[in-house]
């Protein structure tokens, strides 16, 4: 996916994001940490210390176990939702900003795209527990390897 446009690649941040909303900004900050681009100063910044992708590759494990608990409320509820956005949008500011394009027009693509895999990934998940019967945890174990797969192609 290297390919990809800043924008492009800002989407499928997004997307990942909306899956399991750490691992968009976990392989962003892998990636940035040995990257010779200067960080262009706030959450930029933050990404690129070197401490970054242990904490975030930290809370994203934390993120794929707490998927599978019962209690955790769904990804459609306000504040899982926002997080999701959010982490989608960082993403985007993050990549479009460092190629060099519009910063903000990256988080909106990010963003937009999180919102819309959110919902996707919501209903496409419920339609193989629910209405296709096959086991939860199997389906979310895929999602988990969909969005780190997705999150680490974009981030390089």
């Amino acid at each position: 996916m290297s390919r990809l446009s800043a924008l492009e690649r800002s989407a499928v941040l997004g997307v990942a994001a909306g899956l399991r909303s750490m691992a968009a900004p976990a392989a962003l900050s892998r990636h940035l940490v040995g990257d010779p681009t200067v960080p262009h100063g706030g959450i930029d910044d933050l990404l690129s210390r070197p401490s970054a992708p242990r904490i975030l590759t930290i809370a994203s494990a934390a993120e794929h176990v707490a998927d599978k608990l019962p209690f955790i409320p769904a990804r459609t509820d306000p504040a899982p939702l926002a997080a999701r956005i959010a982490a989608g949008a960082l993403c985007g500011y993050v990549v479009a900003g460092r190629a060099g394009e519009s910063a903000v027009t990256g988080a909106i693509v990010g963003g937009l795209a999180a919102a819309a895999s959110t919902f996707a990934g919501y209903h496409l998940r419920r339609a193989l527990t629910v209405d296709a019967g096959l086991p939860d945890v199997a389906v979310a174990l895929a999602e988990d390897a969909g969005a780190v797969f997705l999150a680490e192609s974009a981030a390089r």
